[in-house]
């Protein structure tokens, strides 16, 4: 229960960690919603499920790339870079909302790939050097656990929303929320500033 409770402090004291933390829990709700549910049965029914194929194969692709551009990455502001990559992920769902064709989809889900790695890289990076070492498993802990316990939320929200709204208008949202969660990280200076 110490350990449980001084990785709390830890996590909830550092206002970058629980602002990131707390606006991936929102954009990963998101696009739980869109991406996961919504986006899959919208997809079949405009653009056609061997498209789709193609669309999501980008994906990890784009996830291999990250990588390789990762590593040559020495930005001086990492966690500020790492969080302009994320913005592609979310827009996903607002481009297959509004303009659902397989080239833009496939653009946009290789740079999300992108951009998930490469920010998953400066993540790390910038908590391994703001985070005493003692102390970076569990904040790790929490971080993983507030990035993604709303995604099952964002899974049972999806026949709701999209029953109240469509599911074209609800893609759109989810897109537009999630980006702006994470382009809100921006605000906080710790975000923004030199490791």
């Amino acid at each position: 229960m110490h350990d449980l409770a001084e990785g709390w402090h830890a996590s909830r004291t550092r206002r970058w960690l629980w602002t990131v933390v707390s606006a991936f829990a929102i954009s990963n709700c998101c696009s739980a919603c869109a991406v996961l549910v919504l986006g899959p049965v919208f997809a079949d029914a405009t653009i056609g499920r061997p498209a789709r194929v193609v669309v999501q194969a980008a994906l990890p692709a784009g996830l291999v790339l990250g990588g390789v551009v990762a590593l040559r990455l020495r930005p001086r502001r990492p966690l500020l870079v790492g969080m302009l990559c994320t913005v592609p992920f979310p827009l996903v769902a607002l481009v297959l909302g509004v303009a659902p064709v397989t080239a833009v989809l496939v653009v946009v889900f290789l740079l999300a790939g992108v951009g998930s790695e490469v920010f998953e890289l400066l993540w790390q990076t910038t908590m391994q050097h703001r985070v005493p070492a003692e102390l970076l498993a569990r904040v790790s802990s929490y971080d993983l656990l507030g990035s993604f316990v709303a995604i099952p939320i964002g899974q049972l929200l999806a026949a709701p929303v999209s029953a109240a709204l469509g599911v074209r208008p609800s893609l759109i949202l989810a897109g537009a929320v999630g980006g702006a969660m994470l382009l809100a990280c921006l605000l906080v200076r710790e975000v923004r500033a030199p490791d």
